[in-house]
């Protein structure tokens, strides 16, 4: 292969556009610049990228049989390979969405989403096992690498199905929903975002062309898909935020939904938040005072982190207060008192209620 390794890529992607098939796929194995870049998507994986290149030119030359190779060159193989089909067959808005972090999700909805009407979701019902291997082979031009991709891609589905799945849902998003999406487009201005295994389609136009484009969705995915047709009234949910269309403000509000307090609360055992009944939490009675504190102290920071860029944002001091109260029967169990007498003792030790950071704090860290 005399083109770098990316420019490649790039042939290969747009030969798949036209429904061409690529041929030399063992031969971006070879290259250095390749294994880099699978290094870098890897963070438990290392190695030398010259060294790798001469190694795995060698396999390649002959049936590879996984039983016979060590776990770490197992390991490489699986991560190149994984990188390779990521690469060629994921649409790379797919990829770019999934490395999103959560304020950029966010700004993207309040930017793009503002005069979404209505909401199509589509989510992954039931995927053949075998979809993923079978819609990637009918663009390979080898049969060895073919018969390469199906033992690599039986070692993913062995090690780590649940990434084999997620791998398997990207693929079929980006060649049975994607282009079906784009013709819509061409009628229609659609907004799209793509979270895990679902896709969320918003629709700026009425109720009956929105009725018109799900009835063409849930037509043509089959029985492998659900869609659902809501109103943006209604919330989506996403990375633990409640996201929806304000009509009297004109704007997109993230909000920190309450099922998430409640489950905040359970998760640190702060006791029944959904009843206001705070609890103590025994397995800390045994540290200094300062060391309980420090525990809460954290598990607040975590929380009011996650919800920075949220519009009800203030909420949070609820579940804060909620919290020192769970301190507070704590402390008193510690020293068999009152949570009065418990309150006197955090005094002494300099130890005050917990106070909800200001918003722009938390988002400049």
């Amino acid at each position: 292969m005399t083109k770098k390794p990316f420019n490649q890529i790039s042939i290969m992607r747009d030969r798949i556009k036209a429904n061409h098939r690529i041929k030399d796929c063992d031969k971006i194995f070879y290259q250095e610049d390749f294994w880099g870049r699978v290094y870098d998507n890897r963070v438990n994986l290392s190695g030398q990228a010259k060294n790798d290149c001469r190694q795995f030119k060698q396999l390649f030359r002959q049936p590879i049989d996984f039983r016979q190779l060590p776990s770490r060159q197992v390991e490489k193989l699986i991560a190149a390979t994984s990188f390779f089909i990521r690469t060629i067959f994921v649409d790379q808005t797919i990829n770019m969405y999934k490395k999103q972090e959560i304020s950029t999700t966010i700004s993207h909805f309040k930017k793009n989403w503002v005069h979404v009407n209505w909401v199509i979701t589509i989510k992954e019902k039931s995927i053949s096992q075998d979809y993923l291997f079978n819609q990637i082979k009918g663009y390979i031009d080898g049969e060895a690498f073919k018969q390469y991709l199906s033992k690599v891609l039986e070692q993913i589905k062995e090690r780590d199905e649940p990434y084999y799945q997620q791998l398997t849902s990207d693929v079929s998003i980006t060649f049975r929903i994607l282009p079906l999406i784009k013709q819509m487009e061409r009628v229609c201005d659609l907004k799209v975002f793509i979270d895990q295994n679902q896709l969320f389609l918003g629709i700026p136009s009425v109720k009956k062309q929105a009725l018109q484009l799900y009835q063409i969705l849930n037509s043509a995915l089959g029985k492998e898909y659900e869609c659902y047709l809501t109103h943006f009234s209604s919330p989506l949910y996403l990375h633990g935020y409640d996201i929806k269309r304000d009509w009297k403000l004109n704007q997109i509000r993230a909000e920190v939904p309450q099922h998430m307090l409640i489950k905040c609360a359970h998760m640190f055992q702060y006791g029944d938040y959904h009843n206001q009944v705070p609890k103590m939490r025994g397995a800390l009675i045994h540290l200094p005072i300062k060391e309980i504190h420090l525990m809460y102290q954290q598990e607040l920071f975590q929380v009011a982190n996650h919800y920075s860029d949220a519009t009800n944002y203030k909420t949070l001091g609820k579940l804060f207060y909620f919290a020192y109260l769970s301190l507070l029967k704590t402390i008193s169990r510690k020293f068999n008192c009152t949570m009065a007498q418990a309150s006197k003792q955090l005094k002494k030790s300099d130890i005050d209620r917990f106070y909800l950071p200001k918003q722009k704090l938390i988002r400049s860290l």
